[in-house]
């Protein structure tokens, strides 16, 4: 086969191939004006029909409704007039009657705000959550510094966890205000490695966290704590806590020899 026989048999096979998606999205159309009838009134449903065809504000309008079947969902992102308008995708998005795999794929296209909401939706599977939190993790530089803090105040617990450890001052404080976190969450942060100065000091003053007991201990325990917070820690710690203290090779000399101090305090008082 020469040059010009293969550029003829590409076109050819080419506008198959439009022919074929054209015949498929008629289907789709012709599959959806067929539910018309049952998810309108009939009087719009008269206007439907006549028309010929489905607009955004109908297709937004099925998209949001828990009633409509799942097929009928389906059918609307076949049809690339009606699956094109952001409007549609966020609502279907949304829908826990989207098939699962339709969902995960229009996540990517949700702005920040509409992720968000999403993440705070009862009714989307664990599964859709996950992914939602990792899209808008990865999202999270590019958000202002106000949505952040907005967000920590009433953020569910998996999307808590991420902002817990924002670099961002503000946005720990916040979210350490947050109902649903637990000491639990407060100690593991603490032990992790990479946790920065600043969020450690930022536990150290918190009201409602810098006097627990394990939330003390363990922030003594991290050399990252500035030392002006962990010696203010440091008393009414029993002693055996103390001398488990007294034996992390991490934290500096200067810490040991406060500590020490409160050791020797502690063999007074006895």
């Amino acid at each position: 086969m020469d040059k010009e026989s293969r550029k003829h048999h590409h076109l050819q096979e080419t506008e198959k191939l439009h022919e074929s998606l054209k015949r498929f999205i008629k289907g789709s159309q012709e599959k959806l004006l067929s539910f018309v009838p049952k998810l309108f009134d009939e009087e719009k449903a008269g206007i439907i029909i006549k028309r010929g065809y489905l607009d955004e504000s109908e297709a937004e309008f099925l998209a949001n409704r828990k009633e409509t079947p799942s097929e009928v969902l389906k059918l609307i992102t076949e049809i690339p007039e009606l699956y094109q308008h952001y409007s549609v995708k966020s609502a279907l998005a949304k829908n826990p009657k989207t098939p699962l795999g339709i969902s995960k794929a229009l996540l990517g296209f949700l702005l920040k705000r509409d992720l968000y909401k999403l993440i705070n939706s009862k009714e989307i599977s664990s599964g859709l959550r996950k992914i939602s939190i990792d899209l808008l993790q990865k999202k999270l530089p590019e958000i202002p510094l106000g949505e952040k803090i907005s967000m920590a105040k009433n953020a569910p617990r998996d999307l808590l966890l991420v902002l817990l450890y924002d670099k961002e001052p503000m946005v720990l404080e916040t979210a350490l205000w947050n109902p649903r976190l637990t000491e639990i969450d407060i100690i593991t942060l603490m032990q992790k490695k990479n946790t920065v100065s600043s969020s450690l000091e930022v536990i150290a003053t918190h009201k409602k966290w810098k006097n627990r007991y394990q939330v003390r201990f363990y922030l003594t325990k991290n050399p990252k704590t500035p030392f002006s917070a962990s010696v203010s820690l440091l008393e009414n710690f029993l002693k055996q806590d103390l001398e488990i203290l007294l034996s992390n090779n991490e934290i500096s000399d200067k810490l040991k020899n406060e500590i020490s101090k409160q050791i020797k305090i502690k063999l007074i008082d006895l």
